[in-house]
């Protein structure tokens, strides 16, 4: 089954069994996208309604995002990271939307024909924007006996071949889209050390973060709080995809 026609055929499926008597005594739950289904809240629409009647808002904003917009994540994630000495406005930047910033890094981090390793079963957007960009993607396969967690082994292996350093970054999706699977914090500190080993990107796509029922107390890694994490890090996400009942969103 493609992806241009496997969702659709979900949808379908989905629609069809609902009509059916069986829908009365189990439910179809729609796995086939991570598209939120609840509207915003009510107090971000008036915010946006708002926002969007000042006539300044129709001119040229700024290119890494609009300041305020960045001030206020930057706050948000230094709670989130336990950070003492938090994240900047300067160490931030906003793209319409998660994939648009995964492409933005492939254009900035990989020439054409360079790699990116990616672990497989992969986030398909990933794959399709290697593909626009003319990146390889190099897959690192998630074995159930291992939690569907990618062999540090295995890319150690692609890494120590990569004569011509053509691998240019490290991608994983925490929680996985489409395993699930949350890498603890000891997990990514063993690849981040991977990528500041072998002068790799490490990009963390953390755009499910907040559906991981752990509230506050623990954060999902340590990585910022390492010196000269910038040189190898990068964490991007989403603020649509957050889960609407997270007393945090």
């Amino acid at each position: 089954m493609s992806l241009t026609t496997s969702i659709p055929r979900a949808q379908a499926w989905a629609a069809s069994y609902r009509a059916s008597s069986s829908a009365t005594s189990q439910p179809a739950l729609d796995l086939s996208q991570g598209a939120p289904r609840s509207p915003p809240h009510p107090l971000l629409l008036e915010a946006l309604a708002k926002t969007s009647s000042d006539p300044t808002t129709a001119r040229y904003g700024s290119i890494l995002g609009e300041p305020s917009l960045r001030s206020a994540l930057a706050a948000e994630l230094n709670d989130l990271y336990h950070l003492d000495q938090g994240l900047s406005v300067d160490e931030i930047a906003i793209t319409t939307g998660c994939n648009m910033a995964f492409l933005v890094l492939l254009m900035v981090l990989c020439p054409p024909g360079s790699k990116a390793l990616l672990p497989l079963p992969a986030y398909f957007s990933h794959t399709m924007s290697c593909s626009i960009q003319s990146v390889e993607p190099v897959y690192i396969p998630c074995l159930q006996e291992q939690g569907f967690k990618p062999s540090i082994k295995g890319a150690r292996k692609y890494l120590e071949k990569d004569l011509g350093k053509e691998i240019r970054m490290i991608v994983l999706v925490t929680p996985s889209n489409p395993t699930g699977t949350v890498y603890s914090p000891a997990d990514l500190l063993e690849w981040y050390n991977l990528a500041k080993q072998y002068k790799v990107a490490l990009v963390l796509d953390e755009t499910y973060r907040d559906f991981v029922d752990e509230g506050r107390a623990i954060a999902p890694h340590d990585l910022f709080k390492k010196d000269g994490w910038g040189n190898t890090l990068v964490s991007i996400g989403s603020m649509s995809s957050k889960c609407p009942h997270n007393q945090h969103c």
